[in-house]
């Protein structure tokens, strides 16, 4: 990271502002049907659908956004998508008919959509190389034990809480976003944007090492997901035993991805392992934690218990290995200048295994334990396999460069004859 004082309050300004907007994220997030239900009035089912069709139309957005982040600047569109969430969530207070909670959901999800794809461009702006890799993990870490407070202080609600606590929580949550967009504009611009930045999605089409981080991602999307969607089922129904059991698991997971992260990185970092090899690790961790959670079920008692819980930890250490530093290969791989347009196809990938978790793992339940646990951790493998090729420069990066030794030749040229 930049040793100068105004880069170093650029991180504590970034963080704050990660913090406060994951800390209302985290009031919301665990009850989020159940209170859009009580705030609209309307079913969960139809809750339910709407909220699908909204993420749908965000991520088709996405393109659109990556131009928008070139040509304006990465904090300002990261500002403007947290306002629009303060809205979205100040209107969900008041809207009774599908129609208007189905655009406003729209808009919720694009705004939420668009700070997840320009809060790695910002964080590029602000360090590069290996203390990106590290800012990576500190944002992520902070965001995680925010949400985790904000899970907790959740847990005061009552069990029989009115309309007017649900409101509360979507007026906390809206102010957040809003105290989080201030934070965010108070940061520096960074590297000037393009005004008419060149619409680059063909070229991010055939860069072949950046889209191969792609696959990747999208592959290894499907052991995230498994974390929130098959370990619930595995606990439950699989394996007709208590929902606590998958409440402590996850308070594991948040424990060690809350504290965790910048200490594994750098450890990573110090025995001299690239972000490639590090990320390669991390995926082969969350395969081999996935697979234990499966081989636990031929267990018992507090044995059963505690194997989950080393697959646990197993799973966790591979996440925050793998999620900065993948991240971080991603953002070296694009052009400054379309660092936005890329991060969104990027951002578009990890949506992968979120849309297909329902279905897919609800069909693997049927297979049992393990059989189920092995999908998603060959995921993971296949992942791993895809970022072992090594590759020095991605296409568009190397062109990029080229591109700009000789804008830097001519305009040495020009005042040599000046």
């Amino acid at each position: 990271m930049d040793s100068s004082s105004d880069n170093r309050r650029s991180v504590r300004l970034l963080t704050a502002g990660v913090a406060v907007n994951s800390l209302g994220s985290g009031l919301y997030f665990p009850l989020s049907l159940v209170l859009l239900h009580h705030l609209t009035g309307l079913g969960f089912t139809t809750v339910g659908i709407v909220l699908t069709v909204a993420t749908g139309v965000a991520l088709a957005t996405m393109p659109i956004i990556g131009t928008l982040v070139d040509r304006r600047g990465a904090r300002d569109i990261l500002a403007a998508a947290l306002l629009l969430q303060m809205v979205g969530f100040g209107v969900y207070t008041i809207v009774r008919d599908p129609v208007s909670f189905g655009l406003t959901a729209v808009l919720v999800a694009m705004g939420n959509q668009t700070a997840k794809t320009t809060q790695p461009v910002v964080i590029a702006g602000l360090a590069t190389g290996r203390s990106r890799s590290k800012l990576l993990a500190l944002m992520r870490s902070m965001s995680n034990a925010a949400l985790g407070l904000g899970a907790l202080v959740l847990t005061m609600v009552p069990a029989d809480a009115s309309d007017s606590w649900f409101v509360g929580i979507a007026l906390v949550n809206a102010a957040t976003f809003g105290i989080a967009s201030l934070v965010i504009l108070r940061l520096p611009h960074g590297e000037p944007p393009v005004a008419r930045a060149t619409v680059a999605y063909g070229r991010v089409l055939r860069d072949r090492t950046f889209m191969r981080y792609t696959a990747a991602n999208a592959l290894s999307s499907l052991n995230y997901a498994a974390l929130s969607n098959l370990l619930p089922l595995l606990v439950v129904v699989a394996l007709h035993l208590s929902p606590q059991l998958s409440g402590a698991l996850y308070a594991v997971n948040t424990a060690i991805t809350a504290t965790a992260g910048v200490p594994v990185v750098m450890a990573l970092q110090r025995v001299g392992l690239s972000d490639r090899v590090s990320a390669v690790l991390g995926l082969a961790a969350m395969a081999i934690g996935m697979v234990g959670f499966g081989a636990a079920s031929s267990t018992h008692g507090s044995t059963l218990v505690m194997a989950m819980i080393v697959a646990m930890v197993i799973y966790s250490l591979g996440e925050v290995a793998h999620s900065p530093t993948s991240t971080a290969m991603a953002l070296d791989a694009a052009p400054e200048q379309e660092r936005g347009q890329y991060q969104s196809a990027y951002q578009m990938s990890w949506n992968v295994g979120a849309m297909l978790a329902p279905v897919v793992f609800t069909a693997l339940i049927a297979l049992g334990p393990l059989g189920a646990t092995v999908v998603p951790a060959a995921a993971s493998v296949c992942a791993a396999l895809l970022l072992c090729r090594k590759v020095p420069v991605s296409d568009s990066a190397r062109a990029s460069s080229v591109r700009l030794d000789v804008n830097d030749a001519k305009s040495a040229a020009t005042q040599s004859h000046s």
